[in-house]
């Protein structure tokens, strides 16, 4: 069974894994720019890891 430490450990690689395939993403599709909600999107991203990070100093 996953102790909390590697529970927490998973969310912060989930994490990293999703902003790779955010950073991934066009700045463009069909002429719709896409630079402003992806950057949106990692800004959230960093403040959620950020929480998680913060949680697991807290829950030790």
């Amino acid at each position: 069974m996953a102790t909390p430490k590697d529970t927490n450990a998973l969310d912060i690689a989930q994490l990293d894994a999703l902003r790779v395939n955010i950073e991934a993403l066009p700045a463009e599709i069909d002429g719709i720019d896409l630079s402003q909600p992806r950057q949106t999107a990692l800004i959230q991203l960093d403040q959620l890891a950020t929480s998680v990070k913060i949680l697991r100093k807290l829950s030790t």
